[in-house]
């Protein structure tokens, strides 16, 4: 059955591919550097391991809907087919890191900070793989949504995920927040969630959330933009530009990073949930 062959290449692909991106950039306060591999490297891993580049997880789910129809495969029967392959290839519970990957990552670090720990090292790994964890996981979420047929669902749960998360950071006990109802707090969370990432990263600037972070809970901007980044689930290269184009002096692409546009948006929206 072509739809079993699919599935279970989905879940291949996404041990290998996410160590892989289009533009593998370690994120620090002063300047970006590059994590690309050298292309004899890059292209041996792809060769290696058969890795499709670049992976759109969105078309793949795409095929394997309209494979399931065209096999008359029922939706129980195919959540149970995905269920068997993920406990099959994902029961470690971790993402392939390649060697090449990991220590580029470690060369670049030291680059940065001469006098780092093996310890700081491990955590910046550990938090790597967390972060393609919480990535994978989120890809195989939205297949099982799609599956399911509860498009949603799916939003419902992304906007009691985000208020979750933001919770934990301390975001109901910022000044601007903590003088809403309850009610006008949940509709600002919607607010965040569902105006795109540039409208989502101006309002958490505007109430002070950034400046937050970066005092309150993260060392260094790479952490802080790989962790929202996870929280929205875009590339932390997307997160980093919105947020420093907010700043007039920024050299970032003000045609790809728009966040700076939507500050009176953002600054209307909350002056009317007052």
């Amino acid at each position: 059955m072509e739809f079993l062959k699919k599935v279970e290449l989905f879940f291949i692909q996404l041990q290998y591919c996410l160590t892989i991106e289009p533009e593998p950039v370690l994120q620090t306060e002063k300047r970006n550097y590059r994590l690309m591999l050298k292309p004899d490297i890059f292209f041996k891993l792809i060769n290696d391991f058969h890795i499709e580049y670049p992976f759109i997880h969105i078309n793949k789910i795409i095929e394997l809907k309209a494979v399931m129809n065209k096999e008359g495969i029922n939706r129980n029967d195919a959540l149970k087919i995905i269920e068997t392959y993920k406990k099959q290839y994902w029961f470690l519970d971790t993402v392939i890191m390649f060697e090449p990957v990991t220590d580029k990552l470690k060369r670049t670090l030291k680059r940065i900070d001469i006098n780092i720990s093996e310890k700081d090292i491990n955590i910046e790994l550990i938090n790597y793989q967390k972060y393609l964890q919480e990535k994978r996981e989120s890809f195989y979420i939205e297949l099982i949504n799609e599956i399911q047929g509860l498009p949603t669902q799916q939003k419902e749960t992304k906007s009691d995920k985000l208020k979750a998360q933001l919770s934990e950071y301390g975001f109901f006990e910022l000044p601007k927040v903590k003088q809403l109802s309850e009610r006008t707090k949940q509709s600002l969370v919607e607010l965040i969630s569902s105006n795109g990432l540039p409208y989502t990263i101006a309002m958490l600037d505007f109430l002070g959330f950034i400046r937050h972070l970066k005092a309150e809970h993260f060392t260094s901007d790479y952490k802080l933009f790989q962790e929202v980044a996870i929280w929205l689930e875009v590339s932390a290269r997307t997160i980093k530009g919105n947020v420093y184009v907010l700043n007039e002096k920024s050299n970032e692409d003000r045609t790809r990073y728009t966040a700076d546009q939507q500050k009176k948006n953002v600054q209307k929206d909350y002056e009317e949930l007052k």
